[in-house]
């Protein structure tokens, strides 16, 4: 890609894209996990039924959060399970699953999950949030 700016000769510029963590508190992701993994039917269009994993979840909050970076999978399945986080109450079954080390049982929730397309909108719109939450607090408006 060309740059031409006032501060900047041409040259060829490297564009990586860069995934922002979007979720910044403990709190936020609490939130964030009960709105996407429910152990209940929503009656909605946009949840569809699947079995998961805790480590598929955890591995989904790590998409958009830096909290869980330095924590293991059995920290973040016993954090959730102290704040008593919704996905915990799904119908718990446990599955042989082939692995490249052989066969494995693991344990699976019957969960409703929020469908791709609405999870990276719901997370931008909990930024926005938080960004005009910021700027009002640094921008407070004068009484004229």
């Amino acid at each position: 890609m060309l740059l031409n700016t006032t501060h900047m000769s041409r040259r060829l510029v490297n564009v990586i894209p860069v995934r922002v963590k979007l979720i910044l508190s403990y709190s936020q992701v609490i939130h964030f996990i009960n709105e996407i993994f429910l152990s209940y039917d929503p009656q909605n269009d946009n949840y569809e039924q699947a079995d998961v994993t805790t480590k598929e979840i955890y591995l989904e909050v790590c998409k958009f959060t830096t909290c869980f970076d330095n924590k293991s999978l059995a920290s973040f399945s016993k954090w959730c399970s102290n704040r008593k986080l919704n996905f915990m109450r799904g119908i718990e079954t446990r599955k042989k699953r082939k692995t490249t080390d052989g066969e494995i049982y693991v344990r699976l929730r019957r969960l409703y999950i929020l469908k791709d397309k609405y999870r990276s909108a719901l997370s931008k719109r909990k930024l926005l949030c938080q960004l005009s939450i910021t700027w009002r607090c640094t921008n407070p408006i004068s009484k004229n």
